[in-house]
């Protein structure tokens, strides 16, 4: 939705301020706080005026700016950016320059600011981001927070490459065929943005004759599964050569070997397992400017999240969130462990088939820390099945088993679904109470059914849709929406559950229905407890 024109927002922040003129006319921090709290709480009531919304989101926002309140800042321009067509980009980055002052700010706000930072590079605009980095006080003064020093580092790194490569990228306006200029922004794009599609016809049309013939054969985009693996190996050879940083074209290589895999058999299979292998091992191995927080490693095709930290469960260096490079998914890690999975039996509402037995995990993964939205599905299947629609941030739904494996095959980088016993696992995030939340749970935490109670809990809304996703607090692992909003597809066949221990179950051999978990937006939350599962027919 377009914002409302500038006298319409003057008339209702004329009357704004009437409404509460007698908290505007207290001047302490503390009370604009208060009052920015306010706003916030009157912009969320606001069902149709959006116009008046538009005016108390704008004006929380720059209320929190000014007293320093980061947190309120960014939910009223999240909400701007969730209901109208506005830069919130530009938005965050002017906030953060009045919340950032030269003497330092708090860690939490720096980490915003690297994610706002890491956000206009990926999207060229480097100018924006030239001056969000000025606000930085000296990286210095986040020593004791190595990460978020070496995301700042990093993404300078990438300005100041940036500032060399400009002349090349102005050259290119009036010199589209020049081949140094060619070559210099194709190596920018490719080897430090690892904007590939942007970056190949440029290196295809520069003055290096092995990038170019190897960019020529890249575009051609060989369908071949033979022809995919000999392209990886020219990358990867051309590793090798002087002149060049290695990672990215080992990591174009790893594409290609994806891509490749399926179709592959025998040696031919082996050699691109073993070099997927080594890139996966590799703590350089990373897919991005952004995945630079020290020595983090991160699987291939993905890159750190900025600002993030060593997981601390197995202290082997591998980053706790890490994003999908080729979709933004974002996904955190999850420690290798035991638990009791299934419910006890005398769990309310409990369901036959919900055996408890131990189960022990004992490789470490990456779950979603969102559900896929439908900006994502978009980007990836070129379509969106969902009945929920106006949002890009509300999850996909509508989409069988099967459509969820042709995405993660889609969008490369190892994505697949969990297994049951992870996703339970990772749901109750060491809790064996029925919610993560508790013994119960409210539709403050979860969208479902309000209609209908769980327990000792109470009644609440019911909102008849899905909502975007990331709207419940996470779980002690960083997972939202493991309860409610929509049902999320696990790898497994359906079948009954063991009586005794079992070491990373994957479910039945074989099977005609598959299984869901955590309930919808439209079921009671009796379908939500964390052992709660049903079968589906797959499509």
């Amino acid at each position: 939705m377009e914002p409302p024109d500038a006298a319409t927002q003057d008339k209702n922040l004329k009357l704004a301020r009437m409404i509460f003129e007698k908290e505007y006319a207290q001047g302490t921090p503390e009370a604009r706080r208060r009052l920015v709290a306010t706003l916030l709480d009157e912009a969320g009531n606001i069902k149709k005026n959006f116009d008046a919304k538009f005016v108390l989101l704008e004006q929380a926002r720059n209320l929190a700016a000014e007293v320093g309140d980061a947190k309120s800042c960014r939910q009223a321009i999240e909400q701007l950016d969730e209901g109208f067509t506005v830069d919130a980009a530009h938005m965050a980055a002017d906030a953060l320059a009045r919340l950032l002052p030269p003497s330092g700010a708090d860690v939490s706000v720096a980490a915003w600011g690297v994610e706002v930072l890491a956000g206009l590079i990926d999207v060229d605009r480097y100018e924006t981001a030239s001056k969000l980095l000025n606000s930085f006080p000296a990286t210095g003064l986040y020593a004791k927070e190595a990460a978020l020093a070496a995301s700042l580092k990093g993404l300078k790194a990438d300005l100041a490459e940036y500032a060399r490569v400009k002349p090349a990228l102005e050259k290119l306006k009036t010199d589209p065929a020049d081949p140094a200029a060619n070559l210099a922004a194709g190596r920018f794009y490719c080897f430090t943005r690892d904007d590939w599609p942007k970056g190949l016809p440029l290196l295809a049309r520069g003055s290096d004759a092995t990038l170019r013939d190897l960019a020529a054969q890249d575009l051609a985009g060989p369908t071949e599964a033979s022809a995919q693996l000999a392209l990886g190996n020219l990358w990867w050879e051309a590793a090798k050569g002087p002149g060049v940083p290695a990672e990215p074209l080992r990591s174009r290589a790893g594409y290609w070997y994806e891509k490749a895999l399926p179709g592959l058999k025998d040696l031919e299979e082996v050699l691109a397992r073993k070099r997927l292998s080594d890139l996966a091992a590799s703590p350089a191995a990373r897919s991005g400017p952004a995945a630079r927080p020290g020595a983090l490693r991160v699987p291939h095709g993905f890159r750190a999240k900025p600002g993030t930290v060593a997981e601390p469960y197995t202290r082997t260096g591998w980053a706790r969130q890490i994003v999908h490079a080729a979709t933004g998914i974002e996904l955190v890690f999850i420690p290798a462990g035991r638990f009791l999975m299934g419910s006890p039996e005398n769990e309310e509402k409990r369901s036959d088939n919900e055996t408890q037995h131990e189960v022990i995990l004992t490789r470490p993964f990456y779950m979603g820390a969102r559900e896929v939205t439908q900006g994502q599905w978009q980007k990836v299947m070129g379509d969106n099945p969902s009945a929920n629609k106006g949002s890009d941030t509300l999850p996909v739904e509508h989409v069988s088993w099967d459509d969820c494996q042709a995405f993660c095959q889609k969008a490369g980088g190892g994505l697949r679904l969990p297994t049951e016993a992870e996703w339970e696992y990772a749901c109750r995030a060491g809790i064996q109470t029925p919610f993560n939340t508790g013994q119960t749970i409210s539709t403050d935490q979860a969208n479902y059914d309000g209609n209908y109670i769980y327990g000792s809990g109470a009644k609440g809304v019911f909102r008849r849709a899905t909502v975007p996703v990331g709207g419940s607090r996470p779980n002690a692992w960083g997972l939202h929406d493991m309860h409610g909003n929509v049902w999320e597809w696990c790898a497994d066949w359906s079948g009954a559950y063991p009586g005794a221990s079992v070491t990373d179950p994957t479910g039945a051999p074989s099977g005609t229905t598959r299984v869901m978990r955590g309930g919808a937006w439209d079921r009671a939350p009796y379908y939500y407890p964390s052992s709660f599962d049903v079968v589906s027919l797959c499509e």
